[in-house]
């Protein structure tokens, strides 16, 4: 019944509707529940509320059976590995490595981290509230089961046709919004399984918060 409501609304280019949202979420688990790997480019954009102020960064997204780990590009290289209950901050310009423990770390950029890294859980952390459709991409609004002040409410835009999250939407207490836009997404891709592993990097420190 959902298939043919949608099909019918993908024929209205620029129609918006309401969908089930609990059913919404559901359909988005199952389909990242059935991907092992995948590979993508991300766009972006963080805006501070108080000052009027954006900032974008890019680079790409690899993942694999619950692990993620985001390679900042530009402006600043770096890198975040979300893997084994941690996270790891690896930050070339101070040749260091911050060790997390992943609840501790919850922070806004790592929660969007977390968040894809567990998109096949997100009942586990998510309540459903609202679902639409619009030119074929499901936009569905989550708000978090724990109290954080960095994540408010969430919204993931997802494309149904393509099986994939295209943007993920995270806004704070303080009104403060952290927009990811993904692209060439790569279902399936070669993710070898020391991408993750970046303890014991030659010539950087370590330092372990939370143990």
């Amino acid at each position: 019944m959902l298939a043919a409501i949608l099909l019918m609304l993908w024929s209205t280019p620029g129609h918006t509707s309401a969908l089930n949202a609990a059913q919404v979420m559901g359909e988005i688990q199952q389909k990242y529940g059935q991907v092992d790997t995948l590979r993508a480019n991300f766009r972006q954009e963080v805006r501070q509320a108080a000052f009027g102020q954006t900032f974008v960064a890019n680079g790409r997204i690899l993942y694999s059976q619950g692990k993620i780990r985001w390679d900042y590009q530009a402006p600043d290289p770096q890198t975040y590995v979300v893997a084994d209950q941690a996270v790891y901050w690896v930050q070339p310009s101070e040749r260091q490595i911050i060790k997390m423990k992943l609840d501790q770390a919850f922070s806004t950029h790592l929660a969007v981290a977390a968040l894809l890294g567990g998109m096949s859980e997100l009942n586990l952390y998510f309540d459903p509230i609202s679902a639409t459709v619009n030119d074929g991409h499901w936009r569905l609004r989550l708000r978090p089961k724990f109290e954080n002040a960095q994540v408010a409410d969430v919204t993931v835009v997802y494309d149904p046709k393509r099986q994939v999250v295209a943007v993920v939407e995270i806004l704070d207490a303080f009104g403060n919004g952290n927009h990811i836009e993904l692209s060439d997404v790569q279902k399936g891709a070669v993710v070898p399984p020391q991408t993750f592993v970046v303890e014991g990097l030659a010539g950087y420190k370590l330092t372990v918060f939370g143990d």
